[in-house]
């Protein structure tokens, strides 16, 4: 027996993904990164293949093509992306009420619920998928931090913008005994800048336990970051990252690039953000077919370069409500991302410009991904020679398959059984007391929330509080 399977086809192309390659070697070459940042400079000053004019940094031909076949290298020694998997939301201000079905400000409780609820399902980013704006604004963060550690075990806080919120962050880990902080930044601003914050965190705690998610690629948006045109919007980003992934191995000695542990859950895969600028609206604009066709074409370059396939793809939709555009806008994301090749996908369960939340749609997301998933295991087919024959002779004109030894064998795997939405005729529907897909989600929720019983233990409990209340009270 073998599978048919349908796939995404058409694209850039060989010829045209060689030129985007060096023409952004070309970039790096004569126009270079801008990077206002004096221990940086100083660092790079001394390193063959790359000469400074100022803040201005030239990278030769040669170290790009030393970096491009590194990284090439780490990508065929990183850990294959075989089985689909969801990522949940990080740090929205907003919630979804599942009762109300209001947008609302997201409480310490909700922070808590959505921790719970996103580790009980398995669907885990390790940033906080809320934020508690119920609390100062000056710990917030570290809030997060508190209420993802003492409720999770995967899932961690919020952004860290100062050395003593990372600080405060690494304690807590160590308490936990968990992996120190995640930080994810955007190591390159478009266009063409070395962003100094990021620099200056990287040096101060690469070798303190910290893991250091900021990829070197930017979030660009065409037309306003960087051009609106093919090939140039491209190859901007490409010099961005390329330039940018150069000088994280530099600085770090070689612990940080692009390889698996490092990489951004949102943009791995992508090596850079290609980001639809809404020129009504004067903002990012999420879900959109030209974001989704930025996607794919940054995708098929990534992999030219060496990039593994299988990552990158993202529920996403700037709607900021669970309704027509919010589904369509995602569904048609996560389908043609996942024809394109694409398992893991983020943002489960978010809306907006990373601002709302809605477990309601956390638990859409599921479905829609089981039924893309589906999709790309294809159609058995038969090849026994003869097979086909027997089985249609064996009914003829007498009956139907459904008691055939065939049917009865294969449509468990044929056959996609989803657990929230509903196929029954409108006969069985009503006599069935005619279910409300938001009855079934709340349910669905309070048995996931119900069956995950994590807890800290008082001993760590009590040291986490300490942590917490003596940042708190060194304000």
């Amino acid at each position: 027996m073998s599978v048919i399977n349908f796939e995404i086809s058409g694209g850039l192309g060989k010829k045209r993904l060689e030129k985007i390659r060096s023409e952004s070697i070309h970039i790096l070459k004569e126009i270079g990164l801008k990077a206002n940042h004096p221990k940086l400079l100083e660092m790079l000053s001394s390193v063959d293949g790359i000469s400074i004019d100022g803040t201005r940094l030239y990278f030769a031909d040669d170290i790009c093509e030393k970096y491009l076949a590194l990284f090439k290298e780490e990508e065929e020694n990183s850990p294959p992306y075989n089985e689909f998997k969801m990522e949940g939301p990080w740090y929205c201000s907003n919630i979804i009420d599942l009762k109300s079905s209001q947008v609302r400000v997201a409480t310490r409780d909700d922070v808590i619920k959505a921790v719970r609820l996103c580790s009980a399902l398995d669907i885990i980013r390790p940033v906080c998928p809320l934020a508690p704006k119920d609390v100062p604004p000056e710990i917030e963060s570290i809030a997060s931090w508190k209420i993802a550690l003492e409720n999770s075990t995967k899932i961690k806080g919020g952004p860290l913008t100062s050395p003593e919120e990372v600080e405060c962050a690494l304690e807590m880990t160590e308490a936990v005994g968990i992996k120190g902080p995640i930080w994810s930044t955007e190591i390159t601003i478009s266009p063409l800048t070395i962003n100094p914050k990021a620099i200056d965190l990287i040096l101060r705690y690469l070798d303190k336990g910290m893991v250091i998610q900021g990829e070197p690629g930017p979030m660009i948006s065409a037309g306003c970051t960087g051009p609106i045109f093919a090939p140039a919007f491209f190859i901007q980003a490409v010099a961005e990252w390329l330039g940018a992934y150069i000088i994280l191995k530099v600085i770090s000695n070689g612990k940080l690039g692009n390889f698996h542990q490092f990489k951004t859950l949102f943009n791995g895969g992508l090596c850079f953000e290609p980001m639809h600028f809404d020129m009504k609206y004067g903002s990012i604009a999420f879900g959109t077919s030209e974001s989704l066709l930025f996607r794919l074409a940054t995708r098929e370059i990534f992999r030219f370069l060496g990039g593994k396939q299988g990552i990158g793809g993202a529920f996403r939709s700037s709607s900021k409500r669970v309704d027509a555009q919010a589904i369509s806008e995602r569904t048609m994301n996560v389908l043609t991302e996942a024809l394109d090749g694409v398992k893991i996908f983020v943002a489960a369960g978010m809306l907006g410009n990373d601002e709302i939340f809605s477990p309601e749609l956390l638990m859409i997301d599921i479905q829609i991904i089981e039924y893309i998933k589906r999709i790309t295991e294809g159609i058995s087919y038969v090849d026994e020679i003869g097979k086909s024959f027997e089985t249609i002779r064996d009914i003829g004109l007498q009956g139907n398959y459904l008691s055939h030894d065939s049917t009865i064998e294969q449509y468990k795997k044929t056959y996609y059984f989803p657990e929230l939405f509903d196929h029954q005729t409108l006969a069985q529907w009503n006599s069935s007391g005619s279910p409300k897909m938001a009855e079934k989600i709340a349910r669905v929720i309070e048995e996931a929330l119900d069956g995950y019983d994590y807890q800290l233990g008082d001993k760590v409990q009590k040291e986490i509080d300490k942590i917490y209340y003596t940042y708190v009270n060194s304000l």
